[in-house]
């Protein structure tokens, strides 16, 4: 890609409030931050055409947040909506962002979608400020086994359940096959952090509790950071509605 310009930025978005998290059916209310939740950003520009992909530590990313988000985004950076890509990485324990299925006090989920609305906007500020010329380069490469599962079984009765008990002697087989695939985009900088952006389908599942964490995509963010110097990691998660953390059949170590 001709004359590409890259830019870079990540806020906090984490809360005080006690508010509920999503990502179960049962009502959990945040005791505190086990993990910090994070916007980030990347912005790409090619002549006269710019695009942002953010990538948002939240549950669910439904069309209204979206819009919202976008329409702040557009009016803060003049960045045309269409040109705005917004991906949740999915963790369940985020603030919950609709009262839907929750029994929560609907003012703190405002309160906290304005806060979030508003940090996404300065993130995206931010990258564009950030843009420096750069060069793109991509991978694929396999993940290790014993990470992720199908989820969903047929069972022996004719069913289909999805997260079935471990050792459950009604699953038959599972429906589907894992795609291991580890989605590598690699974004060098002149004089900055180079950006990399993995992605990976899997469940963002395994902390669970009442604390915030951003789950698996924040420590792998985390990790990578510190592994690799002068390399900034953005998470999108790829397909993961039936791939799970579980091995409904346990081997020793798992």
């Amino acid at each position: 890609m001709n004359n590409l310009k890259i830019g870079y930025a990540s806020v906090n978005i984490d809360t005080d409030l006690k508010i509920g998290i999503d990502g179960y059916y049962l009502p959990r209310h945040s005791k505190g931050v086990l993990e910090s939740l994070e916007v980030q950003t990347l912005a790409l520009q090619s002549k006269d055409k710019t695009v942002l992909l953010v990538s948002v530590d939240t549950c669910m990313a439904y069309k209204e947040e979206i819009d919202l988000i976008a329409n702040e985004i557009e009016a803060k950076t003049g960045i045309a909506k269409e040109n705005i890509i917004i991906s949740a990485t999915h963790t369940h324990t985020a603030p919950v962002l609709q009262a839907k299925l929750f029994k929560t006090d609907e003012s703190l989920i405002e309160k906290y979608k304005e806060f979030l609305i508003k940090k996404s906007a300065e993130c995206a500020e931010m990258a564009l400020n950030d843009l420096t010329d750069g060069k793109m380069g991509y991978g694929v490469v396999k993940a290790p086994d014993r990470i992720a599962y199908i989820r969903r079984y047929k069972m022996k009765d004719g069913s289909t359940m999805t997260c079935p008990p471990v050792n459950d002697a009604n699953i038959d087989y599972p429906l589907g096959e894992l795609d291991q695939r580890v989605n590598v985009l690699r974004f060098d900088r002149k004089d900055k952090n180079s950006v990399v952006i993995l992605n990976y389908g899997l469940h963002a599942d395994t902390v669970n509790g009442d604390y915030i964490h951003s789950d698996w995509p924040g420590e792998l963010r985390k990790t990578l950071d510190k592994a690799l110097d002068g390399v900034k990691c953005i998470t999108i998660c790829g397909a993961q509605g039936d791939v799970g953390s579980t091995n409904v059949f346990p081997i020793p170590g798992d």
